[in-house]
Parts: structure tokens; C-alpha cells; sequence
């Protein structure tokens, strides 16, 4: 098996996951901002 294809079809849940992680925690951090 290709470790290249391996690899790309390994991060896209990765990235999607890491990806999702990162909105939630900038809009937990916006909205501690507006309540101020």
C-alpha cells in the first residue's frame, strides 16, 4: 500500500476533527468577549 495515500486518507478525518476543535474554541472565546 502507498504510505502517501495512507497518510492523506488518515488526516482528512484528522484535520476535520482538529478543525472543528478550533471553531468551537474561538467561539467559546468570542462569546466570553461579548458578554463583557
Amino acid at each position: 500500500m502507498d504510505i502517501g495515500l495512507l497518510t492523506s486518507v488518515v488526516s482528512i478525518p484528522v484535520i476535520g476533527a482538529l478543525g472543528t476543535v478550533a471553531w468551537r474554541i474561538q467561539a467559546t472565546i468570542t462569546a466570553r468577549k461579548q458578554r463583557k
